[in-house]
């Protein structure tokens, strides 16, 4: 919409009729009928409706403010106050009898999620009546930091049981590795799959790889970031960003939203919709499941995957399947609801399901189509507390990092690395100069060969000293070097340094005492 430009103003009807009707019919934003309804020190028809307006005669709480002050020609928190004046209860909220809920007892969130009210609700409901909240129990300060220990599989902390405490302090024990669930103990104990088999070779470094997917021609992540192939791709989206970029100029014009920002015009890369939203959110995909089809698309469909369970480089492209195969060795399940099968078929919970095969503990293993229609839910739930419910609690597992997240992260940090390189170093070793791989750091060498080979010179070129105890000659390191340098006297190893230790401590002693005698 325009901002009025050319429009005469004295001649309109400002006052007379609503200023979003004035709007619609001139073609402008609501604001700019409001800024020159100002200007000229006209009031508007809410106030002049407001009056001869009989309230109590008016059905308020048997329609919601926003049908009726749409009928009456006024804004919606003027009816709203006036309801609010005879204590009426709005259209539609469910009458709750406070006094017999456990509030205080369970926490406000748990509670408003079986009444299926706001947490806001029953935090004002709980304050009015002088209730304090429910104390958080943490089991933390209870507990040192040795009582948590390592799953040997998914490497999260848990509280282990008496048994599994004593296995890991027992010396006897040499795994010293306990698990935080059944699932993952399984895991852990899983035999190896049969072989893969044998493909490529890799188009960028001409090795052979394994993988189930007979279609990947890539052998890994680095590979396929480095191919001239994904090189193309990036061309195609800067072109893509940059006519993004131009939309969003042209459309930041057309009007304001409710808080003076401007509203810019967004564009999905994976399905092309196009909406307006606030441009600090600097939103690119409409929704998760397009976000997890774009990067399928943009990795895992040339990088090879074993397809075992923790899948690596392989997250997105599973979730993107239309039917979810089963991870659990002999299963041949395919379906949509790949956590409800988990949970009823095989007795995995699908919280520990997630940390045994590596996904985040937010991802929904569910195809993109459920989720879809889960995502255009009302969320609309109408519950109460049944007269033998018992809240669950469930032992703290904490520092856990999903292989999901981590891959993520490492396609976050390769599209980075390709479009904008590392500053320009130059090799200690062997004086190359090369593009360090991330924007942060200090990079000294150029490959792990060259440090190893400046590692070994530099450990060549060790000065020869004798030992100050047997005198034997021996490689100083850089310490010993730099203490011969200043006097001191080094030594070949641990056991004649402590016998120059004990015979300046009894030197010193002998010294002390002669000295109390006096």
């Amino acid at each position: 919409m325009s901002r009025g430009k050319g429009i005469d103003w004295d001649a309109q009807p400002l006052g007379e009729v609503l200023d979003r009707e004035l709007a619609d019919r001139l073609g402008v934003t609501n604001g700019s009928v409001a800024l020159q309804r100002r200007k000229r020190g006209i009031s508007s028809v809410f106030s002049k409706r407001y009056v001869h307006i009989d309230w109590d005669i008016q059905p308020l709480g048997e329609l919601s403010d926003n049908a009726l002050a749409e009928q009456l020609g006024v804004h919606y928190r003027i009816v709203k106050e006036e309801r609010e004046k005879r204590r009426l209860t709005r259209f539609g909220s469910i009458e709750i009898d406070w006094d017999v809920q456990p509030l205080g007892v369970e926490s406000d969130a748990q509670i408003a999620r079986c009444l299926g009210v706001s947490y806001g609700r029953v935090k004002s409901a709980r304050q009015k009546r002088g209730i304090s909240p429910k104390p958080k129990r943490d089991l933390s300060a209870s507990l040192t930091s040795d009582e948590y220990a390592i799953c040997g599989h998914c490497e999260c902390l848990f509280v282990p049981s008496r048994r599994q405490l004593k296995r890991l302090r027992s010396t006897k024990n040499k795994d010293r590795r306990a698990s935080c669930s059944s699932t993952c103990a399984d895991a852990r104990r899983q035999k190896p799959r049969k072989e893969r088999p044998l493909l490529g070779p890799c188009l960028t470094c001409g090795k052979r790889f394994r993988s189930l997917r007979t279609e990947k021609i890539y052998c890994n992540l680095e590979c396929w970031v480095s191919s001239d192939q994904f090189k193309k791709q990036l061309e195609v989206i800067g072109q893509r960003g940059a006519e993004r970029v131009a939309e969003k100029a042209a459309s930041a014009d057309r009007g304001e939203d409710v808080a003076g920002h401007p509203r810019v015009q967004y564009t999905c890369l994976e399905c092309g919709k196009k909406w307006y939203g606030n441009p600090r959110r600097r939103k690119k995909f409409c929704c998760h499941a397009h976000y997890r089809a774009y990067m399928a698309k943009r990795f895992d469909r040339w990088i090879a995957n074993p397809e075992e369970i923790a899948l690596p480089q392989a997250y997105d492209e599973f979730m993107s399947q239309e039917e979810l195969p089963c991870l659990i060795e002999g299963c041949t399940w395919r379906g949509q609801h790949l956590g409800s099968h988990v949970n009823l078929a095989h007795g995995i919970p699908v919280e520990e399901f997630k940390r045994a095969a590596g996904f985040n503990l937010t991802t929904g293993l569910v195809s993109p189509d459920v989720q879809q229609r889960l995502t255009e839910r009302s969320h609309i739930h109408n519950a109460s507390f049944p007269p033998d419910f018992e809240f669950q609690y469930h032992p703290p597992v904490k520092a856990y990092f999903s292989l999901e997240g981590r891959e993520h992260r490492a396609k976050a940090m390769a599209l980075r690395r390709a479009i904008q390189p590392g500053p320009l170093r130059v090799c200690r070793s062997c004086g190359v100069e090369f593009h360090q791989k991330g924007v942060i750091g200090f990079a000294m060498y150029c490959s792990v060969q060259c440090r190893s080979k400046f590692y070994a010179r530099d450990r060549g070129n060790q000065l020869t000293v004798a030992c100050g105890i047997c005198g034997e000659l021996f490689k100083a390191s850089k310490h010993q070097r730099f203490r011969h340098e200043e006097g001191h006297a080094v030594f070949c190893n641990v056991k004649c340094r402590q016998i120059n230790n004990g015979a300046v401590g009894g030197h010193t002693k002998r010294l002390r005492s002669a000295k109390a005698k006096q």
